[in-house]
């Protein structure tokens, strides 16, 4: 058992978070930031300043995040047809990519590299 390093409070309700391994940054899912679900918040190490801000127009309800060791972000959630959806935001970029799926999965869950590949 311990304490926490630090706290911060949102503007919206924190769902989920993940650092980033190579620059200490915190990404997280903020509902109602801008609307319910649909926004992720970057802080910056330490939480030094104000996070950015990023959204994906196809992403209608984002959950969970998380790094690779490269530093692309990953978020999963649902699309507006309620369809499974993983969504990424590579490194020093501030556009997502949506990673195609042939097949629906049924709920998403937490999003996190295992040393070689993402997982759900």
């Amino acid at each position: 058992s311990g304490s926490p390093v630090t706290t911060y409070n949102a503007a919206g309700t924190a769902y989920s978070c993940a650092v980033d391994p190579t620059t200490q940054n915190v990404a997280v899912v903020v509902f109602c930031l801008s609307g319910c679900g649909d926004s992720i918040a970057v802080y910056r190490q330490n939480f030094q300043g104000p996070p950015r801000t990023f959204h994906d127009s196809k992403l209608r309800s984002m959950l969970y995040c998380g790094y690779d060791a490269a530093g692309n972000l990953y978020v999963d959630g649902y699309d507006k047809d309620n369809k499974f959806m993983i969504s990424e935001l590579p490194a020093g970029t501030q556009r997502f990519t949506n990673i195609p799926f042939s097949d629906n999965i049924a709920a998403a869950g937490q999003i996190q590299w295992d040393g070689t590949y993402m997982t759900v």
